[in-house]
């Protein structure tokens, strides 16, 4: 017996928390982000202030699996960006009951974790999406090159974020003044 094919969800959580569509009063599909989402400028990802519009995502659902059931639901099986979520080392200096993965890995080398970022800017140039990275692990923060990497982050233009433990004031206005990560946990 085959099951039937899945409905695509209103919201495009499985892709990136960054962008859900609302409804105006009127009932008009329309995108909603907050300031912080949309960037230091204002502008929303993807677009470049004061420029046209970049070419259509190519970023898309499998039409053979996914297919738009109501007349507009073709918006829901694109996106506009593109989050890889990066668990850059399993060190953590908590020792959670619900932690899913005490495993013992090495974490990437700098060059390793560069040629990663590289990948991902190509990867998302090819396809006409807006790059992030959202870091976490174990804690990322104790990663011992940390700093350096999230600067790359930075330096390609990546929307960034950081699911990490609580670390002192010095450390969360460094990791600031490199850029303003668009949450941080």
């Amino acid at each position: 017996m085959a099951l039937p094919a899945p409905v695509p969800q209103r919201t495009r959580t499985c892709w990136s928390s960054r962008w859900r569509p609302s409804r105006s009063r009127r009932g008009r599909r329309r995108s909603r982000q907050t300031s912080h989402q949309r960037g230091r400028s204002g502008h929303r990802p993807g677009r470049a202030a004061g420029a046209a519009a970049r070419s259509p995502s190519r970023l898309r659902r499998d039409p053979s699996v996914f297919t738009a059931v109501r007349p507009g639901d073709e918006e829901y099986l694109v996106t506009p960006s593109f989050t890889l979520q990066w668990h850059i080392t399993q060190v953590c200096d908590l020792h959670c009951r619900h932690c899913y993965d005490r495993s013992d890995r090495s974490p990437l080398s700098y060059d390793e974790a560069v040629r990663v970022l590289d990948d991902l800017r190509i990867f998302c140039r090819d396809r006409n999406v807006q790059g992030a990275v959202s870091f976490t692990g174990g804690n990322p923060l104790l990663h011992p090159r940390f700093d350096d990497i999230y600067r790359a982050a930075v330096e390609r233009n990546f929307s960034t974020a950081i699911l990490g433990n609580p670390a002192p004031k010095e450390r969360i206005a460094r990791i600031v003044d490199m850029g303003m990560p668009a949450f941080s946990r």
